[in-house]
């Protein structure tokens, strides 16, 4: 309901902090955004850490030696333990007890699940074209598979590994990256010009094919959907109304503090003006109901309409009273 999700900062930030650490740019700098990382959350200081402590060993044009290496190191190992201090004094994640396995017959039972394996194979085909440049530098490959491995063997319902717009990619996406565009360029610095494409042609014709798949089984939006998005920027240039003339109007219809059910995208616009409640919970309690129009015509849980007596069984008119046209979205009320 209108979550921040600030693990999403960690793909900027991330990426900066690898940079600084694999070339050594500026120490001053590198804590500057090791603090950043830290105050995202627990979970960006120990991916945070884990840079800090391997990657100053990936760069081979780089000294390794202890006085070199030794502020990255430190700073690297208090990450972790302020990683470890959260999570086990101050935080109850119920996720931390679920989402990896907890012992390897509980890894052999997701892998002889059909579901679990597709949605792994589609995340090593999506993320390949990165994991293939990144063989330019084996020990960034080594440290992308590590990144990687929590999504690989953990399980929060299969958006860890196909949920693109999700925020369970934020940790390993930036380390991936980074990777991938070093090893690449070390790759494109050993061999000749055509054996450049053995890497880039099936790259290309790989990626294509995946996001081509993704659209097709709608865990990516369509390129109709993507437009969507340029609409707005062009609604925002005119001066026509943009999301936040939406939310106002949708806001002006209900009073303040009443109850309305509704679905995930108007408890997020709804939640500062109303008490909110994900259809179809608290309905006898609900003095609104804000749902799409077309479900009176298609409803997307039983694939089928709500039928007139269903609005008459819990008290609510049958008209809705207001349409929000941008969202086609309906407003219906009690009677």
């Amino acid at each position: 309901m209108g979550q921040f999700y600030p693990d999403r900062l960690f793909v900027l930030f991330g990426f900066i902090l690898c940079y600084l650490v694999y070339f050594r740019v500026n120490i001053l700098a590198t804590i500057s955004v090791a603090i950043i990382v830290i105050l995202l959350n627990e979970r960006a200081a120990l991916i945070g850490g884990g840079i800090m402590l391997l990657l100053p060993f990936t760069n081979t044009k780089k000294s390794c030696s202890a006085k070199e290496i030794s502020p990255y190191l430190i700073i690297g190992g208090a990450m972790l333990f302020y990683s470890f201090l959260v999570k086990t004094y101050m935080l109850s994640n119920q996720y931390y007890d679920s989402f990896l396995p907890s012992s390897f017959t509980d890894l052999y039972s997701r892998f002889s699940l059909d579901a679990f394996r597709d949605n792994l194979l589609t995340l090593i085909l999506v993320s390949l074209p990165l994991l293939l440049a990144c063989l330019g530098n084996l020990k960034l490959a080594f440290l992308s598979f590590i990144i990687m491995s929590p999504n690989i063997i953990g399980n929060v319902g299969g958006a860890e590994k196909v949920g693109w717009l999700t925020h369970y990619h934020s940790y390993y996406f930036p380390i991936l990256v980074f990777s991938g565009a070093v090893g690449y360029s070390e790759w494109m610095s050993k061999y000749k010009t055509k054996a450049k494409f053995l890497l880039i042609f099936p790259s290309v014709i790989l990626s294509l094919y995946i996001y081509n798949s993704e659209i097709t089984s709608k865990r990516l939006p369509s390129i109709e959907e993507q437009q969507k998005s340029f609409i707005s920027f062009e609604h925002l240039v005119m001066g026509l109304p943009t999301g936040y003339d939406i939310r106002s109007d949708v806001e002006s219809k209900v009073q303040l503090g009443k109850n309305v059910v509704t679905d995930e995208l108007g408890m997020a616009l709804l939640k500062d003006k109303a008490e909110v409640s994900l259809f179809p919970l608290s309905i006898k309690d609900s003095d609104y109901l804000f749902i799409p129009c077309e479900w009176t015509r298609h409803d997307t849980f039983n694939n089928s309409a709500l039928p007139l007596e269903w609005f008459k069984q819990n008290d609510f008119e049958t008209k809705f009273f207001e349409r929000i046209n941008a969202l086609d979205r309906c407003f219906y009320r009690k009677k």
